[in-house]
């Protein structure tokens, strides 16, 4: 079984967010922080069309509840599927000031795109159910890669990490993501 390291409470987590171009062609310059509650800053930087934004959440001060959110996840083909929604949806339905999509997904399973199979690593109460693996990179001949997964301990600390798992619900970290051994 997997043993996670326990972070300090005082970890600042950052989720970074990508810019919406402007429609604008004028170049402003564009800095800003704005407190959305004790311990969380918002903040925008950079040239407008060429900046980005993020979400600083202080651990220490703030009052975070993590949540991961799935639904409906079933086996279907000889995979596992769930419901794929937006991470703006997501936090929506969930009362959500922020969100980190966690997920990969592969085959979509209805017409509209709104079910889809799950792919790498997903762990449900506890169990297995995607066990990733690595994936051969499309630019360097012989190089794979894993992609990240995060996840929470019983007492909401979260952990992100380079991971893959097997059905007999055991997980293995790797401390880089690029040829894993």
């Amino acid at each position: 079984m997997l043993r996670f390291s326990p972070y300090s409470t005082a970890f600042v987590f950052t989720l970074c967010f990508v810019f919406a171009t402007s429609c604008s062609n004028t170049l402003e310059k564009r800095d800003e922080n704005v407190d959305v509650s004790p311990g969380v800053v918002f903040s925008r930087s950079g040239i407008r069309g060429d900046g980005f934004q993020t979400l600083t959440i202080d651990l220490a001060k703030a009052s975070v509840i993590p949540i991961v959110v799935a639904r409906n996840v079933s086996r279907e083909k000889n995979n596992f599927v769930g419901d794929a929604l937006t991470v703006r949806d997501w936090c929506d339905q969930n009362g959500a000031v922020g969100g980190l999509n966690g997920g990969y997904f592969g085959v979509t399973y209805d017409e509209i795109g709104s079910r889809k199979q799950i792919v790498q690593l997903a762990v449900v109460d506890g169990k297995v159910v995607a066990p990733g693996s690595d994936t051969p990179s499309s630019r360097i001949p012989g190089e794979r890669y894993l992609r990240s997964a995060i996840g929470f301990y019983a007492d909401g600390t979260p952990e992100i990490t380079w991971a893959t798992g097997t059905v007999k619900n055991v997980i293995r970290t790797y401390g880089s993501p690029i040829n894993p051994a």
